[in-house]
């Protein structure tokens, strides 16, 4: 059976008003049920893609299709229900008086019932090991379960696709384990764009490397990242675990995009 798209992003253009050009004829796929990390050094355009695929930047030139269905005004609400999006910063995503507010805003605003809101937030919270944690004050915790509680906010959505911004981020190496092994335990279409590549060999098969807001190559993302040439071209290094050969042998390199 031929696989669904999750993701279809066709010729995506976008300048800011500043007129900083931050996205160039960016096309892509992500299939449904894969999970695929974008790459790139910084300004190469990751979180303004991301921004794209719900509806939160519009307004440049292009399609952006998720499950079928055209990001656009009119569709915002589907879209958004279908796709949850993780931002680098937890503190974007925690504003409630506790874990448990913050966690049942989303299944609130869908319209849930009292008794499907608190079990979506007890899984939800399980789902991130945060059982117990519902009373909490998201001030009050650390910068790891931060990230796992935001984690969780997008979890009790339900959502079929997980988008994920710098997942890793200022975290210490234990924090770091638990993001990962969460990440990759999580049965779920999943996009995460990131500086830290051994974590997207850890969770990931596929990979995106974009530079200067253009797609430069895509493929398996051993062979993507295991690329020297390719990877220090775009101000990128192999991942240690690949140069020491720690991992499975690395295959050929992608075709890079026309």
């Amino acid at each position: 059976m031929e696989k669904q798209t999750a993701i279809s992003i066709n010729d995506l253009n976008y300048t800011y008003p500043d007129g900083t050009c931050a996205l160039k004829g960016v096309s892509l796929e992500v299939g449904d049920g894969e999970k695929v990390a974008i790459v790139g050094p910084n300004g190469a355009g990751k979180s303004t893609l991301i921004l794209h695929l719900n509806g939160i930047i519009s307004g440049g030139e292009g399609q952006v299709f998720i499950q079928g269905q055209e990001v656009c005004r009119k569709n915002l609400k589907v879209i958004r229900s279908k796709i949850g999006i993780v931002f680098q910063d937890p503190d974007d995503q925690l504003f409630s008086p506790t874990v448990f507010d913050d966690v049942a805003f989303g299944p609130l605003n869908m319209g849930l019932d009292e008794e499907n809101v608190r079990e979506r937030v007890k899984q939800a919270l399980e789902d991130v090991r945060l059982s117990g944690f519902g009373e909490r004050f998201a001030h009050h915790m650390s910068f790891g379960e931060k990230k796992r509680a935001a984690l969780a906010t997008v979890l009790s959505m339900k959502p079929d696709i997980i988008v994920l911004d710098e997942p890793s981020s200022n975290l210490d190496p234990a924090s770091r384990r638990q993001v990962i092994e969460l990440l990759s335990s999580l049965e779920r279409t999943m996009l995460i764009a990131t500086h830290d590549l051994e974590l997207v060999l850890d969770v990931c098969t596929k990979g995106i490397l974009l530079d200067s807001g253009k797609v430069i190559a895509s493929g398996e993302l051993e062979g993507l990242l295991g690329d020297e040439a390719l990877m220090t071209g775009h101000n990128l290094e192999v991942p240690l675990s690949l140069t020491l050969g720690l991992r499975n042998e690395v295959t050929p390199r992608p075709m890079p995009h026309a």
